[in-house]
């Protein structure tokens, strides 16, 4: 008996170690869901700090966090990009990049532009360059208002697909 023991233990040792290193770790849809929102809350973050900064009129200053906002516009879409979907469902995947591309667009040109603007002389700041400016900021708004509107659906209908109960925003 102790002969076939050994060898048994062995054998079904080698398979549990074996079948743990090879399975494949699914993980929650909370756990899918947070993974992505993180790099959600990470551009929208890295926009907070540019807005801010825009209000200083330092040059380099707003140059700098446009820089760092579409770093980290770059590092969310490549990270996003790389997550699998969910049980072969890429909607919510497909609306974090949506989300994180309009950003995207935004950094390229409304940002840019609205840096630039801001970053004149005051002696060559004029009034229709405040008024380009609101204007820029009034588009920002409301395609930022548009996106995050059409994120948190996505994000619901994902949830309740999932059965799950996304965690409550923080409204600043």
């Amino acid at each position: 008996m102790k002969k076939f023991l050994l060898p048994l233990l062995i054998v079904l040792g080698f398979v549990a170690g074996l079948s743990s290193c090879s399975s494949k770790t699914e993980i929650s849809a909370v756990a899918y869901n947070d993974s992505l929102v993180v790099q959600q809350i990470a551009v929208v973050d890295a926009t907070a700090r540019l807005q801010e900064v825009l209000e200083t009129y330092v040059k380099g200053d707003m140059q700098t966090m446009l820089g760092r906002m579409q770093g980290q516009i770059n590092l969310s879409l490549a990270k996003s990009e790389a997550m699998g979907s969910y049980n072969n469902d890429a909607s919510f995947k497909d609306a974090t990049l949506t989300f994180i591309r309009t950003y995207q667009e935004l950094a390229q040109d409304e940002y840019r532009r609205a840096v630039q603007l801001l970053s004149k002389p005051d002696s060559l700041y004029s009034p229709s360059d405040d008024a380009q400016v609101e204007k820029i900021y009034a588009e920002i708004n409301m395609v930022t208002k548009e996106a995050a509107d059409d994120y948190e659906k996505a994000q619901q209908t994902f949830a309740l697909k999932y059965e799950y109960k996304p965690k409550a925003k923080n409204k600043k």
